[in-house]
């Protein structure tokens, strides 16, 4: 009998074991319902977005003492759209159109080990796209591409800024002066690492006013810091 209990209990605690190494089913993320969550660095959360195809779909997260990665994965499992745009405080947001109908999921990948915060995300989800969601898709990849092309320094700069000048007048265009002000930003931070002085100056005052307009603190303070 003591050797049933024992095998019983050897069998428990390798059930259990498995149980606690299957991940977590994805939260279901739904239009209007926003969702609030504290993560560490370095840890992931997933979400299910439930999409028809040619439906319109735009997450915005608030990042809070947090810098985090968005991804999005088609129901195949492919990586459908990437974005990281801003650092610690930032606006983070993903525009995609759905090619298909499915199950789409959506990662929130934290950075640096040594943070932990807390972010606030919601979901807008459209039947089609309009020219000015379009237009939002292609300024937030141009934002994007600079900010990676910017991880190279000076060597990169002529790129950075052409990519940045070019996100910054889809901006404008759309009347989105949050994203305005962050591209400014992104530019004179690039004019700063290749010691462009004068260019980054102008490019950081014009993001400062900007960025005070819309009372976005943690970019003013970024900006204020780039200045300094």
């Amino acid at each position: 009998m003591s050797r049933i209990l024992a095998l019983l209990f050897v069998i428990l605690c390798l059930c259990l074991s498995v149980s606690a190494q299957v991940a977590p089913e994805p939260k279901t993320l739904v239009p209007g319902q926003p969702v609030e969550r504290e993560i560490a660095g370095g840890a992931s959360h997933a979400y299910r977005i439930a999409l028809q195809a040619g439906q319109f779909v735009r997450v915005v997260l608030e990042q809070k003492d947090i810098d985090v990665t968005l991804t999005l994965a088609a129901p195949d499992g492919k990586q459908a759209a990437e974005i990281d745009l801003t650092g610690v405080g930032g606006l983070e947001s993903l525009s995609a159109e759905a090619a298909v109908s499915g199950d789409y999921r959506l990662t929130v990948r934290a950075g640096s080990a040594a943070l932990a915060g807390s972010y606030r995300v919601r979901l807008e989800v459209k039947e089609a796209a309009t020219a000015q969601d379009r237009q939002r898709m292609s300024a937030e990849q141009l934002l994007d591409e600079a900010g990676k092309s910017n991880q190279n320094g000076a060597a990169a700069l002529e790129t950075t800024v052409e990519k940045a000048r070019q996100a910054l007048a889809l901006w404008r265009a759309l009347g989105d002066r949050y994203w305005e002000g962050t591209a400014l930003h992104l530019i004179g931070i690039a004019y700063f690492s290749a010691r462009k002085y004068e260019q980054a100056i102008e490019a950081s005052n014009q993001a400062l006013d900007i960025r005070r307009e819309v009372k976005d603190r943690a970019g003013e303070a970024s900006t204020l810091s780039n200045l300094g």
